[in-house]
């Protein structure tokens, strides 16, 4: 958003009309795995498989949290269930396990969701965190691997619930083989 924002100001200082921008911004398509969203069945994933930090991952719970605020409820709609599909966050040097601990209170507090599977080493840190905040034990599935990883969340997905899905992990854990596993046999 802050990009286009930035590119209707710089636009709009040469005179560009405001039609051709619209035209733009509606034509605009995100990079794979940078959020796009996709629609699997009654399901829909939000694929931020790319890559990830502490300041990424805030902003892609905060872009769930919102998108739940849109989609629940109210005028016959039925509620989803958020189901975060999270994975280590790599590169971040001696303070790793305290970002990864406040990732798991940070994702209970601001969404509560109904599942959390979490892929890497890291996993013990990230439910320290989400016990912290009150996350119960039920709700958090810790996958040894990809495959173990997509077989549960097609169990998940073969449940009445409609899901609201996040996939955000570092680049290296490889949640585009995961997304790009669940879009093409969904069960």
């Amino acid at each position: 958003l802050t990009n286009i924002l930035l590119a209707i100001g710089i636009s709009s200082q040469f005179a560009v009309p405001l039609k051709k921008i619209q035209s733009a911004v509606a034509r605009l398509c995100l990079p794979r795995g940078r959020g796009q969203i996709l629609k699997i069945g009654t399901h829909l994933l939000v694929d931020d498989s790319y890559n990830a930090n502490p300041e990424s991952m805030d902003a892609a719970l905060n872009r769930i949290r919102t998108m739940t605020r849109y989609l629940d409820g109210g005028a016959g709609r039925a509620r989803r269930d958020v189901v975060l599909i999270l994975g280590d966050m790599l590169e971040l040097g001696g303070r790793t396990s305290v970002f990864h601990s406040n990732l798991g209170m940070q994702a209970q507090k601001m969404l509560r969701p109904w599942r959390i599977l979490y892929i890497g080493k890291y996993a013990g840190h990230f439910r320290r965190g989400f016990s912290r905040a009150g996350g119960g034990a039920d709700h958090l599935v810790s996958a040894g691997s990809l495959d173990d990883a997509t077989g549960q969340v097609r169990v998940w997905m073969n449940s009445s619930k409609k899901l609201l899905m996040l996939a955000k992990a570092s680049h290296e854990i490889r949640l585009d083989k995961f997304v790009d596993s669940i879009c093409q046999n969904p069960s």
